[in-house]
This record gives C-alpha cells, sequence and structure tokens, in this order.
C-alpha cells in the first residue's frame, strides 16, 4: 500500500511537468481555464493570481454546470476543480463526463489529441487518494485549501511558460 501511493505520488508528479509542457498557449496566447469553485472567495483568489499568468476562464458553481462545460466549451486547456462541488463531486463529475464523450456527437472533446489536465482544489488533503483512471482527463495535482495566491501562481506558471 505504501508503495503504490508513492508511486502514485511520483506519477503526479511526473504527469504534473508532462501535461503542463503539452498544454501551451492557444488561441491569441490565452489559455482557456476551467473553473469549478462554488465558493466566491476562492473563486476570487485563484483567478487573480491566474490572471496575472494571461488566462481566460470559463466558469462553473456546481457540478452540473461543470459537466457542461467540460463537455461543450471548445479549446480548454486546464481545468481547475473543487473537490466538493454541489450535486457531484469532482470524481464523479470527471467519470460522467469521461464516459459521455463517446455518446455525445456535440462533445467537444471528441477527437482531442491528450487528457486534459485537471488541478484538484480540497480543504481536505487528498494526495494520497488513489484516482481512477480517465480516458479523457489527467489529474495532475492536487491544491490543498486555504490557497496562497503566490502557491497557485507558481503552479500555473508552469501552464503559461
Amino acid at each position: 500500500m505504501q508503495h503504490q501511493l508513492e508511486q502514485q505520488e511520483v506519477n503526479l508528479e511526473n504527469n504534473l511537468e508532462n501535461t503542463y509542457a503539452v498544454h501551451k498557449k492557444r488561441h491569441g496566447g490565452k489559455p482557456i481555464i476551467l473553473l469549478a469553485e462554488d465558493n466566491v472567495d476562492t473563486v476570487y483568489h485563484v483567478t487573480k493570481a491566474l490572471r496575472a499568468c494571461n488566462c481566460s476562464f470559463r466558469f462553473a458553481q456546481d457540478g452540473n454546470q461543470a459537466v457542461d462545460r467540460l463537455l461543450y466549451t471548445p479549446h480548454v486547456d486546464l481545468a481547475v476543480m473543487d473537490f466538493l462541488l454541489p450535486g457531484m463531486d469532482a470524481e464523479q463529475v470527471l467519470t460522467y463526463v469521461d464516459q459521455s464523450i463517446e455518446k455525445d456527437p456535440r462533445s467537444m472533446y471528441l477527437g482531442r489529441e491528450a487528457p486534459l489536465p485537471v488541478i484538484i482544489m480540497s480543504a481536505c488533503d487528498l494526495r494520497a487518494k488513489i484516482w481512477p483512471e480517465f480516458k479523457h482527463f489527467k489529474i495532475t495535482d492536487v491544491w490543498e485549501k486555504p490557497l496562497k495566491s503566490e502557491d497557485v501562481y507558481f503552479r500555473a506558471r508552469r501552464l503559461v511558460s
């Protein structure tokens, strides 16, 4: 069990580096970030930190909105999601969307070359959580709340640099 947790932590670090390198600037140099969060203070702090990275945003306030945005928003480069969203938690959202993509011809993810990187935010320590395998998503990092703007900026800067 301990070896599996250590391996997952190493994989998360490697995934973070690899996915940030793959998902660079698009559409005029501004990456599009889906921020799924119901707490306005967290939305404020995250967007403030990420705007310094010259990002554009799409927002969801609950699990159902997150499903819609993930399925139908074109060119999302990164999803930053609160784990405990109202309606569905982040894992339920990703599982539902992952299974729905091929069934829905309107989905914006058909033909996407690489899995969408996802950052999970939580007040709980989820670094040791064993995440399911997704076909269309890759959990690249877990941020613990409360968030510090400089930490968000430093981690997100890897995305846009």
